[in-house]
Formats: structure tokens, C-alpha cells, sequence
């Protein structure tokens, strides 16, 4: 009876092994790690929407706090995280260019894919954005330009229309003054 067990252990040891790896070999697929994805990404956009909630006084003082991280340690996320707070962090602090050029930098920095496709969006957006806000500010130029110059047609207009009404008055005077 040992003698079965000695010979039929190994044997189904052996069995079971080979069929694991042989259906691993017909599934095709590759085991992967699992990875909490996305909680940096999660994590720095819960900050970041509570942080817009902050009074412009508050806003400011997170800005001062993340620049100081960032002059301190210009790693990726200090700076991920100070450009996110300039690029969405509130009227007060939003300063969308600067927030791209932090985000050029991280070119040259050691990146998963993950980071980089997550920057290149936010850049491609940025960069949008700024674009748009050149060229509102240039329309709203113009707009100002041109409101000035009807403001100044309308008097010149204006000045016309008081000269020529003089003028008629004028005439009529002379005429009265002919009549008589």
C-alpha cells in the first residue's frame, strides 16, 4: 500500500503541474500585477478639488506651500501637483502658461506611460487654453479699439450736428435780418 502512495503522489503531483501549465499555455494570457491605477492621479484630484474650494486668501497660501515643496524637490509629482494648482486651482492662482512650462519640464524626467499620456493631455489642453486666452485677450483688444473709435465718431458727430444747426440758425438770422 506505501509502495501505491510512493508511485501515485509523485504521479498526480506531476498530472496536476502539467495540466495547470498546459491550459496556461491554450488561455494565451499573460498574468499581470495588479495595480491600484490611478491613486496618485485620484488622491491629487480630491486635493485639488478641495483645494478650489479654498477662500483666494487660502488659495494663496497653498500656492506659496506648493512652490516651496517644488524649489525644495523637483520631482514629478511636486511638480504635477503645482502644475495642477496653477492650471485649475482657481481664479486667484490660475496661471495657465506657467503651469505648462512645469509640465515641459517633465519631458526629461523618468515617467511611467501612465504620467506621460496624463501629461501629454493636460498639456495639449493647456496649450489650447492658452491659445484661447491670446486670442480672447487680442479680440478684446480690438473690441476696446473699436469701441473708442465709435466713441469717437459719435462725437465728431455730434460736433457736426452742433456746427451745422449753428450754421441754420445762423441762416435763419440773416434772413430774418434781411426781411426786415
Amino acid at each position: 500500500m506505501t509502495r501505491i502512495f510512493e508511485v501515485i503522489v509523485p504521479l498526480l503531483f506531476i498530472v496536476v503541474l502539467t495540466g495547470c501549465s498546459g491550459l496556461q499555455q491554450v488561455s494565451g494570457y499573460e498574468l499581470v500585477p495588479v495595480i491600484d491605477r490611478g491613486s496618485d492621479l485620484n488622491s491629487r484630484l480630491e486635493e485639488l478639488h478641495a483645494t478650489r474650494k479654498l477662500p483666494s486668501s487660502q488659495l494663496k497660501s497653498v500656492l506659496a506651500s506648493r512652490e516651496r515643496e517644488f524649489l525644495d524637490n523637483p520631482s514629478f509629482n511636486n511638480r504635477m501637483n503645482l502644475a495642477l494648482l496653477l492650471a485649475a486651482g482657481g481664479s486667484a492662482i490660475q496661471d495657465q502658461a506657467r503651469a505648462l512650462e512645469l509640465l515641459g519640464g517633465i519631458d526629461s524626467m523618468p515617467v511611467s506611460v501612465g504620467e506621460q499620456e496624463l501629461v501629454l493631455i493636460l498639456k495639449q489642453f493647456l496649450q489650447t487654453q492658452v491659445e484661447l486666452s491670446s486670442e480672447n485677450d487680442m479680440i478684446t483688444a480690438q473690441l476696446a479699439a473699436q469701441e473708442k473709435q465709435i466713441y469717437e465718431l459719435k462725437q465728431q458727430l455730434k460736433d457736426l450736428t452742433t456746427i451745422e444747426q449753428n450754421i441754420q440758425q445762423r441762416d435763419k438770422a440773416v434772413e430774418a435780418g434781411d426781411g426786415q
